[in-house]
């Protein structure tokens, strides 16, 4: 969680293989650089995430994910999720279905029935059939 990094100096940032373990990409930042390079910090209580620049990194090799064009969900939609569990230097992949979509406050939410644990906060949702990200981020 971004909003808890306070007393880090160094900042890593790490796109793995797909073997989930080794590393594809790497870079390393000051925490001074790295806040630097927050473009929007939500609420980690409700979203978890944040958005970061990192166009300019070393990271040209990494295909980007592409945000759904079609915004149209459904319930029992499949969908995954990705992330680093407990401390796992795995990624791991999660796979569950959309069970209901919230309306609230003038946002919408989208609720995932599926596994997820400590770790996965901040994990796109994605579309099991388009591989687009649906939601930018998973509470857990």
């Amino acid at each position: 969680m971004v909003n808890r990094l306070h007393k880090a100096e160094i900042v890593e940032i790490k796109f793995v293989k797909e073997d989930g373990h080794s590393v594809a990409a790497i870079e390393r930042l000051t925490m001074h650089d790295f806040s630097e390079r927050i473009i929007t910090s939500y609420d980690q209580e409700i979203t978890g995430f944040s958005l970061l620049s990192i166009s300019d990194l070393a990271f040209n090799i990494i295909p980007p994910l592409q945000f759904a064009v079609n915004r149209h969900v459904y319930i029992g939609q499949a969908v995954a999720v990705l992330g680093y569990q407990y401390d796992n230097p795995s990624l791991t992949i999660k796979s569950g279905i959309i069970s209901t979509v919230i309306h609230h406050n003038g946002q919408r939410y989208l609720q995932f029935d599926g596994s997820t644990i400590w770790g996965n906060s901040g994990s796109p949702l994605i579309d099991l059939k388009t591989y687009e990200v649906l939601v930018s981020s998973v509470t857990s």
